[in-house]
C-alpha cells in the first residue's frame, strides 16, 4: 500500500473510514465483490483503525459530509479524502445514504475550496463520472506532474490502456531518471506499484527513449549485475550500484507471481550476496536505509536451495568475501547469524582501534565479554598492544580485565591467562605462592577465594611447558598441602595431566609418559622424576614397576637418566621373580649381544624341554585311553570295528594321530601272535581288513605283516 506517500494531501484514515462506512451500509447484493475491486484499484484503501461511528459518532455518509466540521478541523486533506472516497465507492452507494442536498453541497464545497487546478480534485471528478469525462481525461493526461506520487495517482485514476501509456511513459522516465528527486530507499513501494502495472509494457521494448524506465521496471526479472547494460544505463541515470541492487531484491519477491526471477534460484542467490556485500561492506553508511532488507535476505537465504560456489548458505558465502569494517554491520550480522562461532573472525573486537570501542554500549555485557575473550585468544597481539587493549577495556567497563580470572575459569579465559603469563602480564609463580600461603591448614575462605584462579594455575601448569610451570611444581612439592588430594591444586591431577599418565578402564596407563623438556637441566629432569616416582610408590605401589619399565623403555630419557644407571635398575628388575611387560624390548636396550645370545639359548633349551614333557604327557594320555578301549572291547564281536573307528576318528596334531596308529598296530601284532587262527564273524573280518588297509596305507604295517594278519583269520559261521 502507498498510504505513507499521500498522507500530506489526504486524510487517509478518514478516506478509509468513509469507504468502510459506505460498504457496510450498502444494500447492493454484490457489495463484497465491488469493494474488493475498489481496493485493487485504490492506492491506499485499507481497513481503518477505528470505524466512523467510533471515531466521530456519525452513522451515515451524508451526516459525515454535513457535520464533520463539528467534530474536527476540516482542511483540504479531509475534503480530498471524502471526495475520493465518494468517487471510488459510487457503485456501492444507495439513495438512503444521503438526505436532501448533502452530497451536491459537498461537491460544490470541494470545487470552491480546491479549484480546478488541484490534481486530486480532478481525479475525484473523473472517477465520479459526472458528465465531463473527456475533458477531465485530457486534463489529467496533460497535468504537469512534479512528483512521481502525482504521476502514480494519475495512472491509478486513468484507464490502463495504450493511449495513456504512450502519453505518460516519457514523463515517468524523466521522473525516475534525470529529474528524480526522491530516494530509492523511501519509495520502494512506488517502484513496486509501477513495476507491477507496467513491466509487461517495457518487456521486449527496443526503443531507447525510455531506457531508465525500462531497466528500472525490469530489475526483478533479470540480474543487473556489474558490467551489464542494465547496470550501466541506470548508473548513467543517477542510480548507484547500491540503489540498483536494493530495488532488485526489494521488488523480486513482490513480482514473483508476474514471472520475476525465482526467489530460490541460483541467480537470486547471487543477487542476494551482492546486495549484502554492497551494504554490509565498507563503512555501512546506508544500513540505516537498507538494514531491514539485509536482515530479510540473511533470513531468506540462510540455506541455499542451490549451492552457490560450494557454499550452503549466505552466511558461509559472505564469510568468504566480506570483511566487517564498521560496528553497524557487526551488530546486524551478530543479531542474525545464529551460528556465530563458525564465523568468528567477523565478531572479534579490536579495542586497540577506537572505532570498535563503540560496540560496548550496543551489545549486552555478556556478549561483549564473550567476543573480547575470543579476540584476546585469537589475535597475535604484542605485549604493548595487549596492555593498550586491557587499558581500553577498563576505560569502557570501569573494571580491570584481571577480575575475570577470579570469577570464572572458562576455556577461553584459561587460554588468555596463559597468553598473559607468557607476556609477563600475570605472574603464576607469585599467585601460587600467595595461594599456598593462604591455604595452609585447608582454609575454607581461601578455597572460596581461589576456586577459579586455581583452575587457571592448573591449566598453566598442564604439560609443564615452561620453566615457570616446572618451578610451580617444585614449590608445590615442597609444601605439604601439595600432596593432599583435597586441595584446589591436587598433585596427582597435575602430574597426570603434565606427564601423560592416563587412567584407562580403571587402570593407570604410562604409554604416553614423557619427562623430556628441552628447557630443563639434567638435575631438574631428575627432580621431576623423583617427585613422580615417590608419589606413585606412596599412592599406587602396584603401579611402581610398570612405571619404571616405561621409563627404562624410553631411550630419550638417557639425556637425564644415564644408561649405565638405567641398566643397573633393569638388572634388578629382571632378577625379580615377576613377569615384566616389555621385557624383550628392555633386553635389546640394555644387554650386550653375547648376553642376549646366552639368554636366548637358555630360553630355547627350556622351551624344548617343556615341549618334550608336554608331548610325553600327551602320549601317556593316548595310551591310557587306548588301554581303556581294549579292556572294553576285548573278546567282543565289535573289537575291530571300534579299533577302526578309533584310528579314523579326527585328532588334532599329526604326532597324536601317528601315535594312535602305532599302538593299534602293535596291539594287532601282539594279538595275532597269541591267537593264531582267530575265528571272527564276517562284519568283524570286514572291519579288520579296513583297519589293516589303513595301517598299511599309513606305513604302519608292511605288506608281509598285512598278509600275515589276514592269513590268521577264519570266518565264523553266524547263527541263523
Amino acid at each position: 500500500m502507498l498510504r505513507k506517500f499521500y498522507e500530506t494531501v489526504f486524510d487517509v484514515e478518514l478516506y478509509c473510514q468513509m469507504a468502510d462506512l459506505i460498504c457496510r451500509l450498502s444494500e447492493k447484493n454484490n457489495k463484497e465483490q465491488l469493494f474488493w475491486r475498489i481496493q485493487q484499484a485504490s492506492l491506499f484503501l485499507e481497513k481503518p483503525g477505528q470505524e466512523m461511528e467510533e471515531d466521530y459518532g456519525f452513522r451515515y455518509p451524508g451526516e459525515v459530509l454535513e457535520r464533520l466540521d463539528e467534530k474536527a478541523e476540516v482542511t483540504e486533506r479531509q475534503l480530498r479524502a471524502l471526495g475520493l472516497s465518494l468517487a471510488e465507492t459510487k457503485e456501492l452507494q444507495d439513495d438512503g445514504m444521503f438526505i436532501g442536498k448533502q452530497k451536491p453541497s459537498f461537491w460544490k464545497r470541494l470545487k470552491r475550496t480546491l479549484g480546478q487546478s488541484d490534481l486530486y480534485w480532478l481525479g475525484s471528478q473523473y472517477l465520479s463520472g459526472d458528465g465531463q469525462q473527456k475533458e477531465l481525461y485530457k486534463k489529467l493526461l496533460d497535468f504537469p506532474a512534479q512528483s512521481v506520487e502525482e504521476m502514480v495517482f494519475i495512472l491509478s485514476v486513468l484507464p490502463d490502456d495504450r493511449a495513456v501509456w504512450e502519453a505518460v511513459k516519457g514523463k515517468l522516465d524523466r521522473l525516475l531518471g534525470k529529474d528524480r528527486s526522491f530516494s530509492v530507499y523511501t519509495h520502494t513501494e512506488i517502484y513496486a506499484w509501477l513495476s507491477m502495472h507496467f513491466q509487461a509494457r517495457v518487456s521486449g521494448y527496443r526503443k531507447k527513449d525510455i531506457e531508465t524506465l525500462k531497466y528500472v521496471l525490469r530489475l526483478p526479472f533479470s540480474y543487473a549485475k556489474a558490467g551489464s547494460t542494465a547496470r550501466e544505463k541506470l548508473l548513467e541515470a543517477g542510480y548507484s550500484a547500491e540503489e540498483v541492487m536494493f530495488l532488485s531484491m526489494s521488488l523480486l519477491p513482490r513480482m514473483e507471481a508476474q514471472g520475476a526471477l525465482k526467489k530460490n534460484g541460483l541467480t537470486a542467490e547471487r543477487m542476494a550476496v551482492e546486495t549484502c556485500m554492497l551494504f554490509l561492506g565498507g563503512d555501512g553508511r546506508l544500513l540505516g536505509q537498507a538494514g531491514d532488507l539485509c536482515r530479510q535476505l540473511l533470513k531468506d537465504y540462510r540455506s541455499f536451495d542451490v549451492r552457490l560456489d560450494d557454499t550452503s548458505g549466505i552466511f558461509d558465502r559472505l564469510y568468504e568475501l566480506l570483511k566487517v569494517e564498521n560496528i553497524h554491520t557487526y551488530c546486524l550480522l551478530l543479531s542474525c547469524d545464529g551460528r556465530e562461532e563458525l564465523h568468528g573472525d567477523w565478531f572479534l573486537i579490536d579495542l586497540t582501534e577506537p572505532k570498535w570501542q563503540g560496540l560496548y554500549p550496543l551489545l549486552e555485557r555478556k556478549c561483549f565479554d564473550k567476543w573480547v575473550f575470543q579476540t584476546l585468544k585469537r589475535k597475535p597481539y604484542t605485549k604493548d598492544e595487549i596492555k593498550a587493549y586491557l587499558s581500553a577495556y577498563k576505560n569502557l567497563t570501569g573494571e580491570e580485565f584481571f577480575t575475570h580470572f577470579w570469577n570464572s575459569a572458562g576455556t577461553d579465559l584459561r587460554q588468555i591467562f596463559q597468553r598473559l603469563a607468557e607476556l609477563e602480564l600475570v605472574h603464576p609463580v607469585s599467585l601460587l605462592e600467595e595461594y599456598l600461603e593462604e591455604d595452609k591448614g585447608g582454609n575454607r575462605e581461601a578455597c572460596q577465594k581461589w576456586g577459579f584462579m586455581a583452575e587457571h594455575l592448573k591449566a598453566y601448569m598442564e604439560g609443564l611447558k615452561t620453566p615457570e610451570a616446572v618451578e610451580m611444581l617444585f614449590r608445590m612439592e615442597e609444601r605439604a598441602s601439595g600432596i593432599s588430594r583435597d586441595t584446589l591444586l591436587p598433585m596427582e591431577e597435575l602430574l597426570w595431566n603434565s606427564l601423560g599418565i592416563r587412567l584407562q578402564y580403571g587402570r593407570i596407563s604410562f604409554s604416553r609418559l614423557d619427562f623430556s623438556r628441552p628447557f630443563l637441566s639434567v638435575e631438574e629432569h631428575q627432580r621431576i622424576f623423583a617427585i613422580t616416582e615417590r608419589y606413585l610408590f606412596q599412592r599406587y605401589p602396584e603401579q611402581y614397576i610398570p612405571f619404571l619399565v616405561q621409563v627404562l623403555t624410553t631411550e630419550a630419557n638417557f639425556s637425564w637418566f644415564p644408561k649405565a644407571e638405567a641398566r643397573s635398575v633393569f638388572l634388578q628388575l629382571s632378577g625379580m621373580d615377576k613377569e615384566l611387560s616389555g621385557l624383550e624390548r628392555l633386553r635389546e636396550i640394555y644387554l650386550t649381544e653375547g648376553e642376549l645370545e646366552a639368554i636366548r639359548a637358555k630360553e630355547k633349551e627350556l622351551e624344548e624341554r617343556h615341549l618334550w614333557l608336554e608331548e610325553r604327557e600327551k602320549i601317556r594320555a593316548i595310551r591310557k585311553e587306548f588301554d581303556l578301549l581294549v579292556a572294553k572291547t576285548r573278546n567282543t564281536e565289535t573289537q575291530f570295528k571300534q579299533l577302526l573307528d578309533y584310528v579314523q576318528r579326527y585328532y588334532t596334531g599329526r604326532r597324536s594321530r601317528k601315535e594312535r596308529r602305532f599302538i593299534v598296530k602293535r596291539y594287532l601284532c601282539s594279538l595275532f601272535e597269541r591267537k593264531q587262527g582267530m575265528l571272527i564273524v564276517q562284519k568283524e573280518a570286514e572291519a579288520l581288513c579296513q583297519l589293516a588297509t589303513v595301517l598299511f596305507v599309513k606305513a604302519e604295517l608292511d605288506f608281509s605283516e598285512l598278509k600275515w594278519i589276514l592269513n590268521q583269520v577264519e570266518f565264523k559261521k553266524e547263527a541263523a
